[in-house]
Order: structure tokens, then C-alpha cells, then sequence
């Protein structure tokens, strides 16, 4: 998961690092603010429609999964076969078959659909293990209102994801009959939010975590060093 950066391998310089925090801000940005779902919704009236599409949604999409994600891209690879394979029959006969078109339009959605999924599932699964172990963490001496903030902005997004996956049904990924794509979108832009959200505190975040690791190992050798003293004075005595 994006959380990989945290545990990054040592052979790796800052300067990379910082390159592929840029590369992924980047890409964030586009997904945040320049994905349309309800252009990528309408159905291509040409091979050059579809291209686009690809290349300013899927490709975008791609390589931010591939950035953040650490996970079997097969599924999306063998959508992308498809639909180029489909694009390819279309040449083939010439575009004469709007059947081919529509074929690879439809690997197109599934392959949109299927690359928010693995986001949304990856981002939840990561980010509902940070909150709970925020919530062990005593930031009364340092921010208070980050926690309540993290927890409400995982609710909405949690929430944006459950109602996409109550909303699909067999056929989403091939018609254009309803906005299916445009339900992911909006749960994985409030994913990518709460990541943001999480990244921008971190130090803080680490702060505490340390100062609770300290007092905790502080509490415990004080019991250990208080029993050894009370056990020795019973013996003297």
C-alpha cells in the first residue's frame, strides 16, 4: 500500500523519494480535479474517442496503482489486452463493426472501475488500521482535533465507497445506462483526501506515538524497579 514509503528500502535516496512523492501528488491532482467521469461515461463515437480516454484517465490511473499500490495488477493488464485487442479487430475490419468499439469500451469501464476498487480497498484497509491504532494514542497535548477530523473524513469516505458497491449491478462495467464510475470516483477522491490528511500530520502523529511508547516503557520499569525494591526490603527484613 501507499504506506510502503514509510518502510522504504534503505539503498534508496531521499531524492528518489521525494521524486515519487511529487510523481504521486501529481497524479492526485489529476484524479482529484481533472478525471470526468461523466465524459468517460458516454459512450465513444470513434477508435480516437477511446484513445483518449484511455490515455487521460486509465493510463493516469495506472500509474498512480502503480506508484501507491503494492498489489497484482494483473487483472487490469488483462483489460487492457482486451481492449486493445478489440480496438485492434475494429481496424481490422475496417471499422466497419461498431461491435468491436463498443467491446472496447467496455473492457475500458472495467478496467476504470476495476483500478478504483483496488484504490478503495487498499486505501481502506490501510487507513482504517492507522485510525485504530490513533486511537490509542493520547493527543490531548498536541492536536485534538486531528483525530476527530481523521475519523469523520474516513466515515464519509467509507460511506462513498459502500453506497458505489450498493449501486453496481451485473452489466455496470459494459453500459453507459448509469454512472457507476462517478460513485467510485467520488469514494476514492475522499480516500486520497483522508491520505493527504494523514501525510500532513504524520510528524505529529509519530510525535505522539513516541512520547506514549516512552511513558509506557517509563510506566513499566518503574513497576519492575518499585516490586524489586519492595521484594528486597521484605527479604531484609
Amino acid at each position: 500500500m501507499f504506506l510502503k514509503k514509510e518502510y522504504q528500502n534503505k539503498k534508496e535516496t531521499t531524492a528518489k523519494l521525494y521524486s515519487k512523492e511529487q510523481d504521486e501528488y501529481k497524479l492526485e491532482e489529476i484524479i482529484l480535479n481533472q478525471f470526468d467521469p461523466d465524459k468517460v461515461n458516454k459512450k465513444p463515437t470513434s477508435e480516437k474517442e477511446l484513445y483518449l480516454y484511455y490515455a487521460e484517465n486509465s493510463d493516469i490511473m495506472i500509474q498512480y496503482l502503480r506508484i501507491t499500490v503494492n498489489n497484482e495488477l494483473r487483472p487490469l493488464v488483462n483489460e487492457i489486452r482486451a481492449l486493445f485487442g478489440h480496438l485492434t479487430e475494429y481496424n481490422t475490419e475496417q471499422q466497419s463493426d461498431k461491435r468491436e468499439l463498443e467491446k472496447a469500451y467496455g473492457h475500458f469501464r472495467r478496467l476504470t472501475l476495476d483500478a478504483f476498487k483496488i484504490l478503495c480497498d487498499e486505501f481502506d484497509e490501510a487507513l482504517v488500521k492507522i485510525m485504530m491504532k490513533q486511537y490509542h494514542y493520547n493527543f490531548n497535548s498536541v492536536n485534538v482535533k486531528y483525530l476527530k477530523d481523521f475519523s469523520d473524513l474516513y466515515i464519509s469516505a467509507k460511506q462513498a465507497y459502500v453506497k458505489a458497491q450498493q449501486a453496481e449491478k451485473p452489466g455496470s462495467d459494459s453500459t453507459s445506462s448509469d454512472n457507476i464510475i462517478k460513485l467510485y470516483h467520488e469514494a476514492c477522491k475522499e480516500y486520497i483526501k483522508l491520505k493527504r490528511l494523514y501525510f500532513k500530520n504524520r510528524t505529529k502523529v509519530n510525535r505522539v506515538r513516541r512520547k506514549n511508547l516512552t511513558l509506557a516503557i517509563a510506566t513499566v520499569v518503574s513497576f519492575v524497579f518499585s516490586t524489586a525494591v519492595s521484594i528486597l526490603d521484605f527479604i531484609l527484613q
